[in-house]
């Protein structure tokens, strides 16, 4: 990851003069921070945001709509989040929260990870009371250079007894006022004053789904407390989940996460333990190669309520990137977006599935599924969205997405987790606003397979494995008894260390495991192929390091991944930590196909690792490989 510099620099007056009628105008001078970004983030997670000028000068009109608990936070030339910066401290409690008040800020000492406000500003122009956060006795953010992945000790009590947590969690009652009754996701029950609004079982801190609560859906809250913002935090909650893994955060502070999927054949199967390393990944993530199950692909997938809630019609969303992120940049970039879905064809010049250059599409509308979007007819400047209705909700609204390869050379370098990515969105009666997102540290490498037993016998696989050794391919398929079952032995897949990790990857903890069944070759045509009408997941025993999913998936993602890891922090890679299952290929196989012949045919499985389901999708990875049953 990159260097994080730091320069003192000389102190300064901090000048208050009268809030302007349209909002607070904040400015100061960053020494060091020439052709950096300063962007002040409100509550809601929409941006004002600024360049600072060759003398590290900078000035924001903040509307007072944001200026009111604005945070401020720099971003380096290239694109990257750098850190927040802290307006004062009293100890270990520092205050970061603007107060929709001009203010002239003075100098701003560049740390590493964060910057600090040399002078602390005059009472008034920032909020000692929402939203503290803890910080070191030097002013440090718990979370500065560390993307806010650290273990943030009884935040929940802490944010309860500072009158800063407004929603409850779970079914048991919380320990405010009102009972909590929100999607908590810890073991014991919320503590809010207000009940919380969602639905979910045991508590936690978080549980509601207010756009200002920094527990629920607010991008830029800040829940743990460790002064990253949610929008950029990987661990909103501050116990060393990822927020792709952590059931609570998905459908709260992490609602705008974006998803991928890395799914190659065995052949291609790509993991730290056996041998992955650094450039192996970035050829493989970065691959143009159609023809070939590889490339980085990345999804966003937004409801319009998610990016406004009061539902107001939007007619354009886009994204931009930092000037060093030339994957995405407008005109030139090299990512390509395509259909999905019920909307295969993302333009009607362009085949099903095939897709455009991203920095050169102005969006699309999708009516009909099936039939071919059409250009937007407002369309956006460089990396559009596509617009369809949205199914359910029990009100009109609209879904906004873009499925992106990026095809970047760089991809560990250019497309990583402190990597910001502005949503850009207009609408009726909306003007042009900007949410800047972190994207979602995601799977770099997939499961590998070490070993598949059967009663016909046990297989052990190194690595590289060779294209056409057994798994590969049908007509090679691992052998499995007239009992039909199957164990399989893996490593976990990984992603790419953050900042302030040691190494390259880290094994990903607390994923859902499962087995689909893709098609089938019966020994009558063995070379045609017979698919299943969706996926069709196989029925699971757990083995070593799995169990049950806990808490419980919906019946579509259970019937895919029905197995969790027991593991549910992160951790370096190694060899000797395994996890396994057992599953009857031959039973899956005759609930798919009912009246089938299966006798000596060949099935062509995936092994998947899924992250926690969101709303509209998930992060996967996974590998393909084919069985051939007895007869």
């Amino acid at each position: 990851m990159r260097p994080r510099l730091w320069t003192a620099i000389a102190l300064a007056t901090v000048v208050v003069v009268p809030t302007m009628a349209q909002g607070a105008m904040v400015s100061g001078t960053v020494k060091g921070g020439k052709g950096m970004k300063i962007s002040a983030i409100g509550l809601d997670g929409t941006a004002t945001t600024g360049t600072i000028k060759s003398n590290g000068s900078f000035k924001l009109n903040v509307p007072s709509s944001r200026a009111k608990n604005a945070t401020l936070h720099l971003i380096t030339k290239t694109g990257d989040y750098y850190g927040p910066i802290v307006l004062a401290k009293k100890g270990t409690t520092g205050y970061s929260r603007l107060n929709n008040k001009t203010v002239n800020l003075g100098a701003i000492t560049k740390k590493t990870g964060y910057g600090l406000v040399t002078t602390t500003p005059p009472k008034g122009t920032y909020s000692t009371k929402a939203g503290t956060e803890k910080v070191t006795k030097a002013g440090a953010p718990l979370g500065a250079g560390k993307l806010g992945l650290v273990k943030v000790a009884s935040s929940a009590a802490e944010l309860a007894a500072k009158g800063e947590m407004q929603t409850g969690g779970g079914t048991d009652p919380g320990a405010g006022k009102d009972p909590g009754s929100g999607s908590g996701g810890g073991t014991d029950p919320g503590s809010g004053k207000d009940p919380g609004g969602g639905s979910g079982s045991s508590g936690g801190q978080q549980g509601g789904s207010s756009p200002t609560d920094p527990c629920g859906t607010a991008l830029g809250g800040d829940c743990d407390r460790d002064g990253i913002p949610n929008a950029f935090d990987v661990d909103d909650n501050g116990n060393l989940t990822i927020d792709m893994t952590d059931a609570v955060s998905v459908d709260t502070t992490a609602k705008l996460l974006t998803y991928s999927d890395v799914r190659p054949s065995l052949a291609l199967a790509l993991n730290a333990n056996a041998g992955a390393t650094p450039e192996s990944v970035n050829a493989f993530l970065g691959s143009t190669d159609a023809g070939s199950p590889s490339g980085l692909s990345l999804a966003f997938y937004y409801s319009q309520y998610d990016l406004v809630p009061t539902g107001q019609a939007l007619t354009s969303v886009w994204a931009t990137c930092g000037t060093g992120a030339a994957w995405c940049a407008p005109g030139t970039g090299t990512a390509t977006t395509s259909g999905f879905g019920e909307y295969p064809q993302i333009l009607p010049d362009v085949a099903p599935f095939g897709s455009v250059t991203w920095g050169t599409f102005g969006g699309a509308t999708c009516s009909t599924p099936g039939q071919p979007c059409v250009a937007a007819s407002g369309p956006s400047p460089a990396n559009g969205f596509e617009q369809s209705p949205e199914n359910g909700g029990g009100k009109p609204s609209a879904v906004w997405t873009a499925f992106v390869k990026p095809n970047a050379p760089d991809t560990l370098g250019t497309v990583n987790a402190d990597s910001v990515l502005t949503l850009n969105y207009a609408g009726q009666g909306i003007p042009t606003t900007q949410k800047p997102i972190g994207i979602s540290p995601y799977f770099v490498t997939t499961p590998a397979i070490t070993n598949v037993e059967t009663s016909a016998g046990s297989t052990a696989l190194s690595y590289p494995y060779p294209a056409n050794g057994a798994g590969t391919n049908q007509s090679n398929g691992f052998r499995v008894g007239a009992d039909g079952t199957a164990t399989l032995t893996m490593w976990r897949p990984q992603r790419l260390s953050l900042p302030g990790e040691a190494g390259s990857f880290f094994d990903v903890g607390g994923l859902h495991y499962g087995l689909t069944l893709d098609s089938v070759s019966t020994a009558a045509n063995p070379n045609g192929q017979q698919r299943s009408n969706g996926e069709a997941g196989c029925s699971l025993t757990a083995g070593n390091g799995l169990m049950a999913n806990n808490p419980a998936l919906s019946s579509q993602w259970s019937g895919l991944a029905p197995l969790q890891d027991q593991t549910a922090t992160d951790a370096a890679p190694n060899a000797a930590n395994t996890v396994s299952f057992s599953a009857n290929v031959l039973s899956c196989a005759q609930s798919t196909f009912p009246g089938v012949n299966l006798a000596g045919a060949s099935l062509n499985l995936s092994l998947l690792a899924i992250a926690q389901p969101l709303s509209h999708g998930a992060n996967r990875t996974g590998i393909s490989f084919s069985v051939k049953l007895a007869g």
